[in-house]
């Protein structure tokens, strides 16, 4: 994760609204903190694009310097300004570790650039974003946590069921599955009927072709062939 796979996991929001806001398309930038953030990205971008600091030439570094910037990115780029023109300097440093380079960097100028620059408005929209990226991975726990209770309530031989791929409808009764060891199968209350079962029995045991497809257009059946496929075996097998 990183900024450049836009899914940094800790400074990503707040490296895109400061970028969103302060660092224009075109140009540089109005403030000495988003013009650093602007061309440590520009450094990234080439080592990105292009597999090493400088691109064709060495813009960034150049234009950091000129301007007297400072931030906490001044190590970096002096040193690279320096190695750039050393015409007997040897660079053996991996690809990676100038990637990781890169990114704490950013990491340190973004905070310090916030701490700069960031009024209430950006304060808020950090907030918004922050809960939104909050819901979304508690639905991610709250989906894997579902597919947890599936893989435990299912018998042992059948297939695993993907609970991201049932119908909004099938979902809701996921969350509410238990198994019923009680069931008096002399009343029959089955809704899966034997022919049913045989189909989900046949596809179960060949893996080939689709799943019955009543299984996904009907809920009460499907949770009920999950729920009690011993209860069903018994009664139409014995």
């Amino acid at each position: 994760m990183s900024f450049w796979d836009n899914d940094h996991p800790t400074h990503q929001d707040k490296y895109d609204i400061l970028y969103k806001k302060y660092v224009p398309g075109v140009g540089k930038c109005y403030e000495d903190e988003a013009e650093a953030i602007r061309l440590v990205s520009g450094v990234g971008y080439q080592l990105m694009n292009n597999g090493c600091w400088y691109g064709t030439d060495n813009y960034n570094v150049k234009e950091y310097i000129s301007q007297g910037i400072r931030s906490p990115a001044d190590y970096l780029m002096q040193e690279l300004d320096r190695t750039y023109n050393d015409e007997d300097f040897e660079d053996r440093q991996s690809f990676n570790n100038k990637c990781e380079t890169i990114d704490n960097c950013l990491v340190d100028v973004v905070n310090w650039t916030w701490n700069q620059l960031a009024v209430d408005s950006d304060k808020k929209e950090l907030v918004k974003r922050e809960r939104k990226n909050a819901k979304r991975t508690e639905k991610e726990e709250e989906t894997f946590s579902l597919q947890e209770r599936l893989t435990d309530i299912l018998p042992k031989d059948s297939p695993l069921v993907n609970v991201t791929e049932l119908s909004p409808e099938m979902a809701k009764f996921a969350e509410f599955m238990s198994p019923d060891p009680v069931y008096n199968a002399e009343k029959n209350t089955f809704t899966v009927s034997e022919m049913e079962f045989r189909e989900y029995q046949t596809w179960q045991g060949w893996g080939r072709g689709p799943i019955p497809p009543w299984f996904h257009t009907d809920d009460e059946k499907a949770s009920e062939i999950m729920n009690k496929y011993d209860e069903l075996h018994a009664y139409y097998c014995n």
